[in-house]
């Protein structure tokens, strides 16, 4: 694609009417002067008009390459490599049932997403990979900076999408130790979204074994400690075996333990933009790696192809100016 990287020179391109109107203006004082003077060219000083109008055309010509050049003409692309520094947060959202409770509007996991989709806002400039977690936990998507592919997989994010129930918090860190391989463990930050209901009994252990790698956890609470019931649709909710609704609530007190171990730091999802803010300077905060994944597109400059002709059309010029004979 052909483009103009500073369009606003080519104003100067009025010059070229200029230079033109004035090679003829001269043109036609010189006729006019020789009719006045009864034909006494001598007069006049000598002149061919062959060498006039090739003199008038290069120098006109050669100033609308120079304007054209100066504008910066591209096309053509290339592809650079860009060596970047980065760290690497792993965000693991909870997609259990129990995260359709609407003891905060509209219910736990929008609230959840909402608070993830913020967050990577926040983390632009950082590889960004998501795990979704239950009884079980998978790599949604690998460490990335497609941030728009991440926030729609965010928004996406359903119970449905796992079958096995709980709150594998455990199986969590483990899926995003493994995603982030033995050696590029150190430094990046891990961040759980959950209502905490744990149904493992090693997330602390696993939490302080991923520190030991240089994983650190931080952990972000949705819900309040009453908790409500679960919705199963219809007006109806989960029941347990009794035929008494399932009430769900937060556990704080995981959380927070889970976050200790991990060496990193308890939040709630209420806290909005300032919880999102701590997160974002520890991230900052971590010894990112230097990362050679990110690729550009770019134009190639090719002023060259019009500067060239410009300087040719102009020493053609000093060539006639110094070779008057028949001018």
């Amino acid at each position: 694609m052909f483009k103009f990287a500073h369009p606003g020179y080519l104003w100067l391109l009025l010059a070229v009417p200029v230079v033109l109107l004035a090679g003829l203006s001269y043109w036609r004082w010189r006729a006019l002067m020789i009719k006045r003077l009864n034909g006494a060219e001598f007069i006049i000083p000598r002149f061919s008009s062959d060498r006039y109008i090739a003199g008038v055309c290069s120098v006109t010509v050669a100033i609308l390459m120079l304007v054209l050049a100066w504008a910066g003409p591209q096309w053509g692309t290339h592809t650079e490599t860009v060596e970047y520094q980065s760290s690497d947060v792993i965000i693991a959202l909870d997609i259990s049932q129990s995260m359709l409770c609407q003891d905060i509007a509209p219910d736990r996991l929008e609230m959840a997403q909402l608070f993830a989709r913020k967050l990577v806002s926040s983390l632009e400039g950082q590889r960004i990979g998501l795990v979704f977690f239950a009884g079980s936990a998978f790599l949604q998507i690998p460490l990335s900076n497609d941030y728009g592919f991440i926030q729609q997989s965010i928004q996406s994010a359903s119970t449905d999408l796992l079958t096995d129930q709980g709150t594998n918090i455990a199986e969590a860190i483990g899926v995003a130790e493994e995603s982030l391989g033995q050696e590029e463990t150190r430094g990046a930050v891990m961040v759980i979204l959950t209502d905490g209901e744990v149904h493992d009994d090693d997330s602390d252990e696993r939490a302080a074994s991923a520190l030991e790698k240089g994983l650190v956890i931080c952990t972000v609470g949705v819900g309040t400690e009453s908790g409500g019931p679960i919705p199963t649709g219809n007006g109806q909710y989960k029941r347990d075996q009794d035929g008494q609704p399932v009430i769900t609530g937060l556990n704080e007190t995981a959380l927070r333990d889970i976050a200790a171990a991990g060496g990193g730091k308890a939040f709630h999802v209420n806290q909005g933009d300032a919880a999102i803010r701590a997160i974002s300077d520890l991230v900052k905060g971590t010894s990112g790696k230097m990362v050679k994944s990110r690729r550009f597109v770019s134009s190639e400059a090719r002023f060259q192809f019009f500067v060239l002709p410009a300087l040719l059309l102009l020493l053609f010029q000093i060539w006639l100016f110094r070779h008057k004979s028949g001018i």
